[in-house]
């Protein structure tokens, strides 16, 4: 009847009692929210399986002071749910995404099923609706142990007719399902017969989805109108909503963003099961938080608030208030309600440091962190101890909702003098305290904790924007940088930067090492670690001549020599090693690549000679010779010398007991390579006023002199001579007996007769190509015997090769600077390194080292004054290259196609060896000039008055061709009498731009010799206007001139020049213009396909007509 519904669903007294039960919701596999009582433990039964929320109800459960009900909590038998066959399991529609079983049943929301009125009464009814292959018999469902194999994961087995698990077996003793009888000792049944109403909220969007499965009663309303209904008793039926099918209750379709109510009502009025399944991807309103608030008065505690919201919720409905409303209880409130709480400590990226297990107790912790009262902690920064630096979370947990409390252990700013970590950085900061002298070694501050895991822990946020300062011993540099700059002192202010970790760099020089090994300390100013930094010299040992194994440095075996001659030169070796890497006896040597530092002889026997090279990448060399025999005649002592580093005597390497004797012929002693002769060039252009002689020097030594030790009986000349100079030692050159011969000065021809000591060698090149700088050396082969020996045989005795070539330059580049057209660069790259000018010299010839031919500047009028030393604004040295700059204002100045030359007039410039350029002064053979390539200075010229004779037959015979404009081919170094000259009676404008000169730059270079780039593609443009004094327009002419064009020969690059663009004094009209003045306007570029624009000017002037026959210049 109407009066015994109403019942279900209203607080009845003497009827039915009213609780609240928070029904929980998880992520199903499928990613959507989903209750299951199948696989759902319900609280105070005891086994797995069914719904059976008023377990546990006890008098203070009933809501708003209702009466209590004995009876309505009465226990009955009851049996645990049975699973749906595989088949009803399994998901057919894959747009719905939901099983057979769900989609089973029509209803408002779904027409996609089975008219399931009737059906669900028992297990047979179904039948008729499914596939024979699937029933087999007469049940739908598996009912029984007999269809275990079908259960699905998860679902336990139970001793039969009991609620205790076991594992399955066959023969009737164990089932699918548990019972709970309370006729049965140790068993309870469950409380049945009781109705549920759940309703919250939720935003509707497209593709929402619902599902109810249960018994009995089921009604689903969503937005005010049923949606499910599945009213009456009968086994666990099926509900589905396509919440896009239906309307609300105002027969509107449900609108994206809009919210609306979801209400729920469920009766289970039968025994013996109690099933519901919800399943939704819908996000329900109905929510629990947790947070906390800082309690007033005491800054370190914090009450911990649980806040219950939405429809329906327990906590309004138990403390009376309207059930759409929000409660919030805090602190003691909180734990009035018996929430259990769980306590974590966390680090800022989530990683738990101490577990719920670890906090578990209501006591203090760390000395700060007091948890005595489970639901208002105290967080006391000030006593925290045990913890490292960082940032932490205290984390608060109920009923799977969490929230936290952030707070910090600040590190102090110290030095790091140990290993250090940042955890939140997952950075480590390895502490190195060893290093060579001259090595800068990484120095750490930051705000560091205590250690964990053995490392220092880094606390890089509380350290930045900190001050302070550093004091370290005296003896060791600090800078702020790995390279350069200047070193800080104990004073120096420090700032932190943003990175949380300051880097010094601190090292001790070579030169300020007292010992092998020395120890300096640096710490933070004020605080205590210290950090011991130990630096040690690098050694340096003789070694083979792979630089690989030492070598005994004793006497002369190393040399594989019987003897070793005096005068000649023998070659040693050295590395440096770290002494602290080197194994101890070892003589393999692990060579220092990074040791790079000067070499230097100290006590050297008398008469001995060195040729060394620094130690580069821990490699050096040593040439030792000795002009005097050895053991000592009156000492009796053989030679030694000892290596050392030029920053540190403490570095050093002695060789001993050195025997040196007197070769019985004469040994070289000097040798010295001559650029003499030169080669025969001509410079067109050059006017011959400065060609000299037409000879130049080319770089490439060709002329050589030795000086041996005594003077040589003729038969006792060297039998060959091998000159190594070349870089490419295969092309060292022999020189014959015949060579030495005509190279020597001898008073007859006769064996016996003397010859000088000196041999000049003449006329040969020493090497393939310019090489005006290097170390070489000379191989003298000679027969005769050794002591001791019975034969005769050919022995080398050799001296170093002295450089006397002067440097010439190689190469000279002129470019244009920035965009304005005032600058210019030349660079010269010259065949080996220039020395630098003397400071005496600096004021006076500074910026005036060179002479130029400047062929370009025509409006000088005479050869001589184009042979300058054109003043530079300021010039840059680098090696063996040279930087200048010119600027047009200042007059005249180099440009593409005009040659320099180092002066050679006053003794200026010279390599490093003090070898200087020739003058053409008709004794030397001059040194060389070099043309500018590059970057042409762009510019335009004209010729503004001209005379117009019409009666001329030259003139006639234009006007019988009626152009008005035309377009000239103009030499380089024509003058513009030339051009007038040789296009009289017309007006124009000279572009000096030198495409030509353009096309040189290496891009545009590979670019046409790849095919890239045509030379169609490379084009002078112009477009030029006439116009009266007035005004008035009296002609124009415009064009394309490419760099194939005929008037370039068909190439530009090879036939370089200018172009004239006349106006040839006609108007638009085809008739010669009359006597007066005329505004020329021009406007020119040169375009490179894909490069843009270059050389480009906009020109206007005032020209001038005279018609008759007057000269006009």
């Amino acid at each position: 009847s109407e009066a015994y519904f109403n019942q279900l669903f209203n607080v009845t007294p003497g009827v039915n009692e009213q609780t609240c039960y928070n029904l929980p919701f998880s992520r199903a596999t499928d990613g959507k929210w989903e209750f299951n009582s199948d696989y759902y433990t319900s609280a105070g039964a005891a086994a797995q399986g069914g719904f059976y929320p008023v377990e546990n109800t006890v008098n203070t459960d009933i809501l708003n002071g209702g009466t209590p009900v004995v009876a309505a909590r009465t226990k009955r038998t009851a049996e645990g749910p049975v699973y749906v066959d595989p088949y009803l399991r399994s998901i057919e529609n894959t747009t719905e995404n939901a099983t057979r079983m769900d989609l089973f049943c029509n209803g408002p929301g779904w027409t996609g099923g089975n008219n399931c009125a009737t059906l669900f009464k028992n297990g047979d009814d179904l039948a008729t609706l499914l596939p024979n292959t699937v029933t087999g018999s007469t049940y739908v469902w598996c009912w029984g142990s007999y269809c275990n194999s079908d259960k699905p994961d998860g679902w336990p087995s139970f001793i039969t007719k009991t609620e205790t698990t076991t594992a399955y077996a066959s023969g009737g003793t164990s089932d699918i399902r548990w019972t709970s009888d309370p006729a049965v000792t140790g068993q309870l049944g469950r409380n049945q017969q009781f109705c549920f109403e759940s309703h919250a909220q939720f935003k509707y969007k497209d593709g929402l989805r619902f599902s109810f499965r249960g018994d009995d009663d089921i009604w689903v309303f969503i937005g005010g109108k049923l949606a499910v209904d599945l009213g009456g008793t009968h086994l666990a039926a099926p509900g589905y909503v396509d919440l896009s099918a239906i309307t609300d209750k105002n027969g509107a379709a449900l609108v994206s963003g809009q919210p609306y109510n979801i209400d729920i009502f469920f009766c289970d009025r039968r025994t013996t099961m109690s099933n519901v399944r919800i399943k939704t991807n819908m996000y329900i309103e109905q929510s629990t938080g947790l947070d906390y608030q800082k309690v007033t008065g005491d800054e370190t505690a914090y009450e911990l608030c649980w806040e219950e919201s939405g429809e329906g919720d327990c906590a309004a409905a138990m403390s009376g208030g309207a059930s759409s409303g929000t409660q919030r209880y805090c602190g003691d409130t909180l734990c009035a309600l018996g929430k259990t709480v769980s306590y974590q400590i966390t680090k800022r990226n989530g990683e738990v440091v101490y577990d719920t297990a670890a906090l578990s107790q209501a006591i203090v912790y760390f000395g700060g962190i007091d948890l005595t009262n489970r639901c208002t902690s105290h967080v006391d920064k000030t006593n925290l101890y045990g913890l490292p630096s960082g940032t932490y979370k205290l984390v608060m947990i109920v009923d799977g909702k969490s929230t936290s409390i952030t707070f910090r252990i600040a590190g102090t700013l110290d030095v790091v003098n140990a290993n250090a970590r940042s955890d939140s950085l997952n950075k480590v900061w390895t502490f190195k305290n060893y290093a060579l002298a001259g090595t800068r070694i990484p120095v750490y501050v930051t705000a560091l904790g205590e250690a964990i895991n053995g490392y220092l822990d880094v606390d890089v946020a509380s350290a930045v924007n900190e001050g302070y300062g550093v004091t370290f011993s005296t003896g060791l540099e600090v800078y702020l940088d790995s390279v350069g700059g200047t070193p800080i002192t104990n004073l120096t202010p420090l700032t932190v930067g943003a990175s949380g970790v300051d880097t010094l760099w601190a090292t001790v020089s070579m030169e300020s090492m007292t010992a092998a090994t020395v120890s300096h300390t640096i710490q933070v100013t004020g605080r205590g670690n210290i950090a011991t930094l130990t630096f040690t010299l690098p050694q340096i040992a003789f070694v083979d001549s792979n630089y690989k194994v030492k070598v005994s440095p004793t006497g002369i075996n190393f040399f594989n020599e019987e003897e070793l001659w005096v005068g000649s030169y023998y070659d040693l070796f050295l590395v440096a090693y770290d002494p602290t890497v080197q194994t101890a006896g070892g003589d393999t040597v692990v060579v220092c690549e990074a040791c790079n530092f000067s070499t230097g002889i100290t006590l050297p026997s008398t008469g001995l000679r060195f040729i060394t090279t620094d130690f580069v990448n821990g490699r050096a060399s040593v040439q030792v010779a000795s002009a005097i025999p050895y053991p000592d005649t009156t000492t009796k002592l053989n030679a030694s010398f000892t290596v050392i580093g030029a920053e540190n005597a403490l570095i050093n390497a002695t060789w001993d007991e050195l025997e040196f004797s007197i070769p019985p012929v004469p040994a070289p002693q000097t040798a010295q390579l001559f650029d003499a002769h030169g080669v025969a060039k001509d410079y067109n252009g050059l006017d011959s006023k400065f060609k000299g002689t037409g000879v130049y020097l080319d770089g490439i030594g060709d002329s050589l002199r030795i000086t041996y030790s005594r003077h040589f009986n003729r038969d006792s000349l060297p039998d060959s001579i091998l000159v190594q100079w070349a870089v490419d030692t295969d092309t060292s050159v022999l020189l014959t007996k015949a060579e030495i011969l005509a190279a020597a000065t001898c008073s007859g021809k006769t064996s016996a007769d003397s010859c000088d000591p000196t041999l000049v060698f003449s006329g040969i090149e020493f090497s393939g190509k310019i090489q005006t700088a290097g170390v070489g050396a000379i191989v003298s082969w000679a027969t005769f015997a050794k002591k001791n020996a019975q034969l005769a045989e050919p022995h080398d005795l050799s001296t170093i090769l002295v450089d006397k070539i002067a440097p010439i330059i190689t190469r000279a580049h002129i470019s244009e600077v920035g965009d304005g057209g005032d600058l210019f660069q030349v660079q010269l790259a010259f065949s080996e390194p220039i020395a630098p000018l003397p400071d005496s010299l600096k004021s006076l010839y500074g910026e005036i080292l060179f002479h130029y031919y400047l062929r370009s500047a025509t409006e000088l009028s005479s050869a001589s004054a184009r042979y300058i030393a054109v003043p530079s604004r300021q010039s840059s040295w680098a090696d063996s290259v040279v930087t200048l700059i010119y600027s047009k204002s200042d007059g005249s100045i180099p440009m593409s196609g005009d040659f320099v030359r180092m002066r050679a007039d006053l003794h200026l410039l010279s390599d490093t060896l003090g070898n200087y350029p020739t003058n053409w002064d008709g004794v030397s053979v001059a040194t060389p000039w070099a043309s500018l390539e590059g970057d042409a200075g762009s510019s335009v010229t004209s010729i503004r008055m001209a005379s117009l004779d019409p009666t001329d037959p030259e003139i006639k015979k234009r006007e019988n061709d009626k152009e008005q404009v035309s377009y000239y081919f103009v030499d380089l170094y024509a003058s513009k009498d030339d051009v007038r000259k040789d296009h009289p009676s017309t007006l124009g404008y000279i572009i000096q731009t030198d495409m030509g000169n353009i096309l040189s730059d290496p891009q545009y270079d590979s670019l046409i010799n790849m095919n890239l780039l045509s030379l169609s593609d490379v084009r002078l443009v112009y477009e030029t206007y006439y116009f009266t004094n007035l005004g008035g327009y009296v002609a124009s002419g415009k064009g394309e001139i490419a760099c194939n064009d005929s008037i370039f020969g068909g190439d530009c690059r090879s036939q370089r020049g200018y172009v004239y663009i006349a106006w040839n004094l006609m108007s638009e009209s085809k008739r010669f213009v009359g006597s007066g003045a005329y505004i020329a306007k021009l406007s020119t570029y040169v375009d490179i396909k894909g490069f843009g624009k270059r050389a480009k000017h906009e020109v206007s002037e005032i020209w001038g007509v005279m018609r008759g026959k007057g000269i006009i210049k």
